[in-house]
């Protein structure tokens, strides 16, 4: 079980860094909605931003609903920073835990991958360690706070954990 939920977080990171290079290369951004996008944090105290090509993308039906934020840091090493929710029910405004899991609603997940060091991390279902507040969504944004622990490949007992705490995101679909 553990193999396959990692599996399917580093299939979900690759997928959606496929979707942000295409959207760099097909779409054209409003100067003035250029850089409203923000995704911010502290990973072990350090204040970090993924702004750059920061968005949000919804996906409903199925009988599962979710929302994955991300955006690439700002500077020479663009790592990608990943939050996700996911719910039986439209999400909306709350509270998302890792352990949602276990009642199928209101899940939710952060996870980042270190381009500089070729590093995955991701929180744990194990650990309990995602916790994201959806502020507010709309049909166009969706606003938040975040914050939990990032373990090495998604595998709690590695050593290199990763704190990530005060985390806001407010980014467009």
């Amino acid at each position: 079980m553990f193999k396959t939920k990692t599996m399917f977080k580093k299939s979900t990171l690759s997928i959606l860094s496929l979707c942000l290079m295409l959207m760099v290369t097909s779409c054209s951004k409003d100067k003035d909605k250029e850089g409203s996008a923000k995704i911010r944090c502290k990973i072990d105290g350090n204040t970090k931003e993924f702004n750059m090509l920061a968005s949000a993308l919804q996906i409903d039906g199925g009988g599962m609903y979710s929302v994955s934020v991300f955006g690439f840091g700002d500077g020479s090493t663009p790592d990608l920073f990943t939050i996700d929710v996911t719910d039986s029910a439209a999400i909306k405004a709350g509270l998302y835990d890792e352990d949602g899991g276990a009642s199928g609603r209101k899940v939710a997940s952060i996870s980042m991958q270190e381009t500089s060091t070729e590093k995955d991390y991701a929180s744990t279902s194990q650990l309990n360690s995602a916790i994201v507040t959806i502020t507010s969504i709309s049909a166009t944004s969706v606003q938040g706070t975040f914050s939990g622990k990032l373990s090495l490949d998604g595998n709690e007992n590695a050593q290199g954990a990763k704190t990530v705490t005060e985390g806001t995101f407010n980014v467009e679909f």
